[in-house]
């Protein structure tokens, strides 16, 4: 997560908030998505989750697409 997303899903989930560029950023281990996921749907946040959808090249960065949006009535994240 980058910008003002990182900052507001660092206070909500405790994660660490740093910067590369002095530009906020924010990420979840891959172990605890599904956890965090279902935390942020329960503080009424929607949820767009990329995903690389190609090689990543030297140099480069890799190709993202947005491949789900969650919403808070989304039931597959309900624990």
């Amino acid at each position: 997560m980058f910008y003002e997303d990182a900052a507001i899903a660092s206070k909500l989930l405790n994660l660490t908030l740093t910067k590369r560029q002095n530009i906020p950023m924010a990420g979840i281990p891959c172990h605890a998505v599904h956890h965090h996921i279902s935390k942020l749907l329960a503080a009424g946040k929607k949820i767009a989750i990329c995903d690389q959808t190609g090689p990543a090249k030297a140099g480069e960065f890799a190709r993202r697409q947005i491949t789900s949006i969650l919403i808070p009535a989304s039931p597959c994240y309900k624990e």
